[in-house]
């Protein structure tokens, strides 16, 4: 995991997908509705998919969409209010796909490797989804987690967290840290996609988790980047 800065995404940018995304979740529900996930997808706005009846579930909103290939995106279920949410989307999903190639092929260089390498793997089938997370105010956050402990099964996440309101955490060597807020600046975690191409070992996955806040409600972006197509 890394805190990536000097990235050459705008700052104004950065804030107006902020602020689309807390509008948004600041709408009346029936108006959220008009996106509501439907039964046998996973994109859309909603609540955890129920998989199991023991399943854990998190305390949090969420809006998935997909973003490339963009001829495959749902605009169905994209926001049309805010006015300027679909516009602000598209050009920050333009950035981080620059921002995740970059990544790859830097890792890639670091290893020893053709630049290319590890793009190569996806065939041109790659994949990129947004989640917008909105965790509402709690009254019992001793008892709940935003977000549970997980690995990202992506090859690259990138997060943009919430620019006022600490929550996330990574597990290292059996402790929980948590990661401060630095303005402008993206969360990049490796996730388990590229620990299988670059042949690392399962056993030392990094975890993440949400830490909510008594009475305060806050949001982040995870921008899920290159997945296998299936």
């Amino acid at each position: 995991t890394l805190q990536l800065i000097g990235h050459g995404i705008p700052g104004e940018l950065l804030d107006e997908v902020q602020v689309s995304a807390k509008q948004f979740f600041r709408l009346p529900s029936e108006e959220k509705q008009m996106c509501f996930r439907p039964e046998d997808d996973v994109e859309g706005y909603g609540n955890d998919p129920i998989l199991s009846d023991k399943q854990i579930l998190d305390w949090s909103d969420r809006l998935l969409l997909k973003l490339v290939p963009e001829d495959t995106r749902k605009l169905h279920l994209w926001p049309t209010n805010p006015t300027q949410f679909r516009e602000v989307v598209s050009g920050y999903s333009d950035e981080l796909k620059r921002i995740v190639e970059a990544l790859m092929k830097a890792m890639a260089r670091c290893v020893g490797l053709e630049e290319d390498c590890f793009l190569k793997q996806y065939g041109g089938k790659e994949m990129m989804m947004s989640r917008f997370n909105h965790y509402p105010v709690c009254p019992r956050p001793d008892v709940v987690l935003g977000v549970k402990a997980h690995s990202d099964g992506s090859g690259v996440t990138v997060l943009l967290q919430d620019d006022k309101v600490e929550g996330l955490q990574i597990l290292k060597e059996g402790r929980w840290y948590g990661v401060p807020i630095i303005p402008h600046a993206l969360v990049v975690n490796v996730g388990d996609q590229m620990q299988v191409c670059s042949l690392m070992n399962h056993n030392r996955r990094l975890l993440f988790e949400i830490k909510l806040t008594c009475g305060v409600e806050f949001g982040e972006l995870g921008l899920y980047g290159i997945l296998i197509r299936d």
